[in-house]
């Protein structure tokens, strides 16, 4: 999460400016729970704050808790337990709608 904060989002990396008004958003698939819950908790809140529109995807055996976290709302949390064609289909057409829902609300 730090990553995507400190290096993904930054304009040196590509990111448009802030100024722009173009959505940041970003996609953690996680299959467990991390190593530091409370690290993750920070990292997460760092990155809502940042005004990145988190979506958390877990797979079977992932940590709900901290898919709530991670997730920068409520809805932006998905579990999935393979990721056939159709799986992906729905999902990229959920987040494409939500993101798009989202960015009205920066």
């Amino acid at each position: 999460l730090d990553a995507i904060r400190l290096q993904a989002f930054t304009e040196s990396n590509g990111a448009r400016p802030s100024t722009f008004g173009i959505p940041r958003v970003a996609i953690v698939i996680t299959d467990g729970k991390s190593t530091d819950s409370v690290a993750t908790v920070v990292s997460a809140n760092l990155l809502h704050d940042a005004g990145v529109i988190t979506f958390a995807i877990g797979i079977a055996g992932a940590n709900e808790a901290e898919l709530d976290e991670i997730a920068s709302e409520p809805n932006n949390k998905d579990f999935v337990s393979s990721f056939d064609a159709e799986r992906l289909r729905a999902l990229q057409v959920s987040i494409s709608q939500r993101a798009c829902e989202d960015m009205y609300y920066i």
